[in-house]
């Protein structure tokens, strides 16, 4: 998914999760000067956890667990 798909699609998701992961809005980023291509690749790169991934998979991928959640798993 684009960053711009994500922005119409996702806003206020996009939004906090940027301010969340990264200090700054994505909108901000560009505004500042940040290329396009980079503010993409730190949407694309946003975490399974975040409100943006959450909201932008299927139920099935989003519900996954992580690598984190399967080792805890194993501890028990």
């Amino acid at each position: 998914m684009t960053l711009a798909a994500l922005a119409l699609e996702f806003p206020s998701q996009l939004t906090a999760d940027f301010w969340r992961y990264y200090g700054a809005g994505f909108r901000q980023l560009l505004e500042d000067g940040v290329p396009a291509v980079d503010v993409a690749a730190m949407a694309a790169q946003l975490p399974r956890e975040s409100a943006t991934m959450r909201a932008a998979l299927p139920p099935s991928e989003a519900e996954a667990w992580d690598v984190n959640a399967h080792l805890l798993a194993m501890t028990v």
